[in-house]
């Protein structure tokens, strides 16, 4: 933000405002009250990053503002987000005030449910082992995920975590891996609880198959681009493995020349047998429809994960944006 930007100047009033109130508050209760205290302590502290942050400064005096109009219990939840943490990771002593401090971090850096932070910080720890601002960035980035997805970021971890396990991809991948997801989802329609769900039931059978997390992902935005219910289609698979095993072709090639053949009169007949066989009647007749009306593609199921690396942020900016100017 812009220092000499009316923006900033109406922020900085919005800080100084919500100091003034916080001092009531005090003056009213008692100095002595140890929530009071605690107020001026998480407000300092954040107030101390908000300089710091730079870019974020948006966020930072957002929650300042937030924190200050939800008054006494808005103060209890950082309490209770801060709780979630050592919960879910049994942390003690040292290791407890460093995610602490890191749980703080992030409060100060997104506008978010302070129970909802305290579970990405907790859950990301425990499946990825990270800490400090590793552990910081990618709880920000799950926060920023299961926003503009509408899921729960406990859920979203935990679907993440297991959709990188199966596929044997290295947890650096999961900004990206996130970004493919969104960007699916996006152009498909398809929620991202489904698809998550999706992965983790046909995700084996689908590696199985020869299929990389990339491939898999733009499969199932490909058959829900198509009309077709990729959970149903998804489902079929195994037996289209099979098929095709037996006639000495990967699945790529032999679903990409069934689609071929479908759009050729002279093959049709036979491939249309092929496609009850494998998909059954009714998604057979579905799989069919689509690819005779080019509604389907196959032809190349290969995704460069780091083309998806900026889809998160940059969609949550953007929403983060549409959102500040309406409030």
């Amino acid at each position: 933000v812009d220092e000499n930007s009316a923006q900033y100047q109406a922020l900085q009033r919005e800080i100084i405002a919500t100091e003034q109130e916080l001092k009531k508050l005090e003056q009213t209760a008692g100095s002595g009250s140890a929530t009071l205290a605690k107020i001026g302590q998480v407000t300092g502290e954040i107030g101390d990053k908000m300089e710091a942050a730079g870019k974020k400064l948006s966020y930072v005096s957002a929650a300042i503002a937030a924190l200050g109009a939800a008054s006494l219990a808005a103060f209890e939840e950082v309490d209770e987000g801060a709780d979630i943490v050592i919960k879910k990771t049994g942390a003690t002593g040292e290791a407890a005030d460093a995610l602490e401090e890191s749980y703080k971090n992030v409060a100060g850096s997104i506008v978010g449910d302070f129970a909802d932070i305290g579970t990405a910080v907790g859950e990301v720890n425990t499946r990825f082992g990270v800490t400090g601002e590793d552990l910081e960035d990618l709880s920000t980035l799950f926060l920023e995920f299961a926003d503009i997805n509408d899921t729960d970021v406990n859920a979203a971890v935990d679907g993440v975590d297991r959709a990188l396990k199966t596929f044997n991809v290295d947890q650096s991948q999961a900004k990206n891996v996130m970004g493919l997801l969104s960007a699916t989802a996006q152009k498909t329609g398809i929620s991202m609880d489904d698809m998550l769900s999706l992965l983790q039931s046909s995700g084996p059978t689908l590696k199985e198959m020869g299929l990389d997390i990339g491939s898999a992902v733009t499969l199932m935005g490909n058959f829900e681009a198509a009309g077709l219910d990729s959970g149903e289609m998804l489902g079929k698979l195994q037996k289209a493995a099979t098929y095709y095993n037996s006639q000495g072709l990967d699945m790529n090639e032999g679903l990409a020349s069934l689609i071929t053949r479908l759009q050729d009169s002279s093959t049709a007949a036979d491939a249309t047998a092929v496609a009850y066989e494998i998909f059954g009647k009714r998604g057979g007749l579905a799989f069919i429809t689509a690819a005779q009306e080019g509604k389907i593609s196959i032809d190349d199921l290969s995704t460069s994960l780091d083309d998806y690396g900026t889809v998160v942020d940059d969609t949550y900016q953007q929403t983060f944006q549409i959102w500040f100017r309406n409030t």
